[in-house]
């Protein structure tokens, strides 16, 4: 699930393309045979073979749950390994999955979480931040789920997590849950569609450095 920000997909910088030779092109793996064939049966990995349009498979695609042949079924036992097949899927590579940004925490006391155009003013808080002789960092979480736990574990010396979002509070919960009675957590909100400002931010990180 991407989730795009139009105040990001807005903007206007450069933008580093990385070489060709850099890439590596990762293909699913494909049927050996069409007699049987069975487009979500999954492999070893939990990943089923994929058949290219076009190749003389025929299969069903539908966004309900359904079964190995792609027809979607009323059993609760199907639909139960499906979903099982699928969360699995993600957990195994989770180590891989988990990306996230991360500045200024070695030393940071002070945290800001925050994701998607909302980060962007975070960095320039921290910055305003430790130019005032506040130890703040910055998590950018790039990946919800799996959550990257351990980049938020990283933050060794934070007392105090300071979950920046353009909502009422979403994401604060889950850094509620990880990061439990050892740090503070507090919020900046904003609901209105426009962006948090730095200072808003950098107040939030006053308030959290205030603590004791």
């Amino acid at each position: 699930i991407l989730l795009l920000d139009e105040v990001v997909g807005h903007m206007r910088e450069n933008v580093v393309l990385p070489d060709e030779s850099a890439l590596t092109v990762c293909d699913r793996p494909r049927p050996t045979q069409r007699e049987g064939y069975r487009p979500f049966a999954p492999g070893p990995d939990l990943i089923p073979p994929m058949a290219s349009f076009g190749q003389g498979y025929r299969f069903a695609v539908t966004g309900l749950l359904h079964n190995e042949k792609g027809f979607g079924a009323d059993n609760p036992q199907m639909s139960h390994d499906l979903l099982q097949r699928l969360h699995d899927k993600v957990e195994r590579r989770a180590d891989d999955l988990n990306l996230a940004e991360l500045e200024e925490v070695d030393d940071a006391e002070i945290v800001v979480v925050a994701y998607g155009s909302t980060a962007r003013s975070a960095l320039r808080a921290v910055r305003d931040a430790r130019a005032q002789g506040i130890r703040a960092g910055l998590m950018r979480p790039i990946t919800l789920w799996p959550f990257p736990v351990a980049s938020l574990h990283k933050a060794k010396n934070a007392r105090s997590f300071v979950v920046a979002e353009m909502n009422l509070g979403q994401l604060v919960y889950e850094v509620q849950r990880l990061v439990c009675a050892r740090a503070q957590v507090t919020q900046v909100n904003r609901a209105g569609g426009e962006l948090i400002t730095p200072a808003e931010i950098l107040a939030g990180i006053k308030e959290a450095a205030a603590w004791r």
